[in-house]
């Protein structure tokens, strides 16, 4: 497939990355959280639009119009590979330094590692796709467009795909939000994918592995779901926009499921200075009404009230699930005789928790920390629907606790971090008749949507 390769102005360009999620499979969303099979966290992962253009004296010229992935062994987020196997369905080529030789189509080539190889890198590139042998995901093993770079390390080897940027949101739309939920859902994923995307290669965060992003909700999931005709069309209409607040591109994140109310992003990350406007948390019922929950009582009122909102029809939107206190980490503390919630954001989410015991008191601070102090990991989560699923770390940072003689009771709402755009919302206010520009104005407060081109290859 020729690739159009890609000089252009871009309309918005960053000052600095925002404090991302620590992640989630869920989330990341956050990375990568959304509510396929266990909903993923904010690549999340995790993924600000319609805008006006400023002068060209005013912009600063970047090319992003190509993407190197860091690809994940079998576990997401793991990128050592001790052996690598690679196919295509259509001829290849494997290039060592300047030598290069032509595979025939079916053909395997298996890399395996060896130290005296350190510092060698083998390129792979073909008319097809390439497919990982060597690696699973949720559809069997990958396929991958444009060209992939095998790295041989210290102690293992790394893979980098390397392709258009258009083409690598092919992958990670239906990998961050279920196809099912429609066309017009899946233009707002591209269009949050894709900004999110620009902040990440801006962000250098993977720099030492010499990659842009990896395939993980500590970007966004890519390629975990196969790419769908739906996800391309998705990319394709929506192809080059991105979210502007201020003239640059935000991180725009996204989770799963709201508990009703979004949340600052200050009350989530630790971060300098207030929340940006696009980031702040409202009431999600189509008003920009933005509630004080910043109490145990105020957050066990809201979450007991029957309130209608984007995301009260879905499953995770209440949850609840029992501990038993002996289950929670002591550290250096003895019996844990009390755990309480003892700072809360604006937005209903914990920040801090203090953990009493017989032989002192420890602090947990954070809204990630503390989802994974209080893990619900092996006992079963009851949703607003009846059914019970399961969950590593406790599915939001909104919740108000009741203990019970040895166990902790928990009630929350919401899966995810809960900043930015509820993906289940999105389902909703399509039902509801809204568009994907309308719903990405809503989602992020004050931005405005800009046009940068790109390549693309359906």
């Amino acid at each position: 497939m020729e690739k159009i390769l890609l000089t252009i102005l871009i309309a918005c360009m960053t000052v600095g990355i925002f404090g991302g999620p620590i992640l989630w499979k869920y989330g990341v969303p956050q990375k990568s959280e959304s509510d396929q099979k266990i909903p993923k966290q904010e690549s999340a992962s995790t993924t600000e639009k319609n805008t006006e253009k400023k002068s060209t004296t005013e912009k600063e010229s970047t090319n992003f119009s190509e993407i190197r992935v860091l690809i994940s062994n079998n576990r997401l987020g793991s990128y050592s590979h001790n052996k690598i196997k690679i196919t295509s369905a259509k001829p290849y080529y494997m290039k060592t330094g300047k030598k290069s030789v032509q595979k025939k189509a079916g053909e395997i080539t298996i890399l395996d590692f060896k130290r005296d190889k350190q510092g060698q890198t083998v390129t792979f590139s073909g008319a097809g796709k390439l497919q990982l042998l060597s690696v699973k995901r949720s559809y069997g093993n990958p396929s991958y467009r444009g060209t992939l770079e095998v790295r041989y390390g210290k102690s293992s080897m790394t893979v980098i795909n390397q392709l258009l940027l258009e083409e690598y949101l092919y992958a990670v739309i239906p990998s961050e939000m279920p196809v099912s939920y429609g066309l017009e859902a899946l233009k707002v994923q591209a269009v949050c994918a894709r900004s999110f995307a620009i902040r990440q290669i801006q962000g250098n965060k993977f720099a030492s592995y010499h990659a842009n992003v990896d395939d993980s909700v500590a970007s966004q999931v890519y390629n975990n779901t196969k790419e769908t005709n739906e996800s391309i069309q998705a990319a394709l209409d929506t192809a080059g926009e991105v979210i502007c607040y201020k003239d640059q591109v935000i991180s725009a994140y996204f989770f799963s499921t709201s508990w009703g109310h979004t949340a600052d992003s200050h009350d989530v990350w630790l971060q300098k200075g207030d929340s940006p406007l696009y980031l702040t948390g409202k009431l999600q019922n189509g008003s920009n009404e933005k509630l004080d929950l910043s109490t145990d009582e105020k957050v066990k009122k809201f979450l007991n009230q029957n309130i209608e909102t984007y995301d009260s029809s879905f499953p995770w939107y209440r949850w609840s699930v029992t501990l038993p206190i002996s289950k929670l980490a002591k550290s250096s503390i003895g019996s844990i005789r009390n755990v309480a919630v003892n700072k809360r954001g604006n937005s209903g989410v914990a920040k801090s928790l203090r953990i009493t015991g017989s032989g002192g008191v420890k602090v947990v601070q954070g809204e990630y920390n503390i989802r994974q102090y209080l893990s619900p990991k092996g006992y079963k989560i009851k949703r607003k629907d009846g059914s019970t699923a399961s969950a590593d770390i406790l599915p939001s940072g909104c919740f108000y606790l009741e203990q019970k003689g040895n166990n902790l009771k928990i009630y929350g709402g919401g899966y995810g971090h809960g900043v930015g755009m509820s993906q289940n919302g999105v389902k909703r206010q399509i039902e509801l008749g809204k568009n994907y520009q309308q719903i990405i104005k809503y989602y992020y407060t004050g931005t405005k949507i800009e046009q940068i081109s790109m390549s693309v290859n359906p």
